[in-house]
C-alpha cells in the first residue's frame, strides 16, 4: 500500500562524486536530480593526472573532502591541507575541455 504522506528527513547534495555531502534546508528537484545554488548532485568529479576518474573505493580519504558552495565559489576543505576555491561564475566558459575515463 502506498502511504498518503511522505516525509523527507534530510536532504544532502554531493556536488563532487566520492566526496562528503552538504546538508541542505531546501533544494530544487530537476530531471537530473537535486540542485542547490546552481550546482547539481554529483556534477563534478576528481581525476588524476592521467585523466582517470578517482573514487572513494580507490582513495578512502576522499570522504574527508568537504565541499562548500557559496554564490560564486566551490571551495574544497580537507584535514591538514590548504583549501581550494573554484570560481563558479563563467566556469564552463573558461575551463579547458578534457577527456577522462569513468
Amino acid at each position: 500500500m502506498i502511504p498518503d504522506v511522505v516525509t523527507i528527513a534530510s536532504l544532502t547534495l554531493y556536488p563532487i562524486k566520492s566526496c562528503a555531502g552538504i546538508a541542505l534546508d531546501h533544494a530544487t528537484l530537476t530531471a537530473a536530480g537535486l540542485m542547490s545554488q546552481g550546482i547539481s548532485d554529483r556534477e563534478w568529479m576528481l581525476v588524476n593526472q592521467s585523466g582517470e576518474f578517482v573514487t572513494q573505493r580507490q582513495l578512502p580519504w576522499m570522504a574527508t573532502i568537504r565541499p562548500q558552495v557559496t554564490s560564486d565559489l566551490l571551495t574544497l576543505h580537507a584535514p591538514e591541507t590548504v583549501s581550494i576555491s573554484i570560481p563558479l561564475r563563467g566556469f564552463a566558459l573558461r575551463a579547458p575541455e578534457a577527456q577522462v575515463r569513468v
